[in-house]
């Protein structure tokens, strides 16, 4: 099993979301299907199976425990050898602490440092805004969790990485907006992820209303 974690390790491109090759389908395919019968399995599916039953074990282990808890350490042989997932995620995280932060405008911050009170009003526009989920969906894995967030924070890098030079009041008010949530906890952080998306879902879904009545008004005449 060390010979299988090694080689998965040495080949970054099927872990690694930074890397330029890392959404490339063929290469992902090709080095899966070294690795599995290199590693004795019967075939890729088999292979990935096992990665992936690692991995949720594995974040299960470094999850924080909660206070109080009297849960002994668990002695798991592979938790050193699995230890580079930890550094792809500080990595990660260092790759957004690294861009240069913008000056913001004062009235931006006027604006955010706002008090604004929650009615209750919220829980219905949550039920408005938020899409569910068909009920006989599979419930995600932590990994899967983590990889969702982990490629949402490589493409936001990539993009304010692109577009650093523009002073635009838009774009400075989206880098204070990001520098903001993180000093959040995680919990807070996906929740007020999920607040912003659903709120400019609904001011798209606005626009493309108005859109469409206009279109048909001049249609009309």
């Amino acid at each position: 099993m060390n010979l299988f974690i090694e080689m998965i390790q040495q080949n970054e491109i099927i872990w690694r979301k930074g890397h330029s090759e890392h959404k490339d389908k063929n290469k992902n395919d090709k080095i899966w299907l070294s690795i599995a019968e290199q590693s004795g399995f019967d075939d890729v599916k088999s292979a990935k199976q096992k990665w992936k039953h690692l991995c949720d074990y594995y974040s299960k282990l470094k999850k924080p425990k909660a206070s109080g808890s009297d849960g002994k350490d668990v002695k798991w042989p592979y938790l050193n050898s699995m230890s580079f997932l930890e550094e792809e995620k500080e990595n990660c995280s260092s790759r957004i602490d690294s861009i240069q932060t913008m000056s913001i405008p004062n009235d931006v911050k006027d604006l955010l440092n706002c008090t604004i009170s929650m009615s209750s009003s919220d829980d219905e526009n949550e039920k408005i805004f938020t899409q569910k989920l068909p009920s006989k969906r599979r419930r995600l894995s932590d990994t899967d969790k983590d990889d969702a967030v982990d490629n949402c924070i490589v493409e936001l890098a990539k993009q304010i990485k692109e577009n650093l030079n523009d002073s635009s009041p838009n774009k400075q008010f989206g880098l204070y907006v990001g520098s903001e949530i993180k000093n959040l906890s995680t919990p807070l952080q996906n929740e007020a992820k999920t607040r912003i998306m659903n709120l400019l879902m609904e001011l798209k879904s606005r626009k493309n209303l108005v859109f469409e009545e206009t279109e048909n008004l001049f249609q009309n005449f």
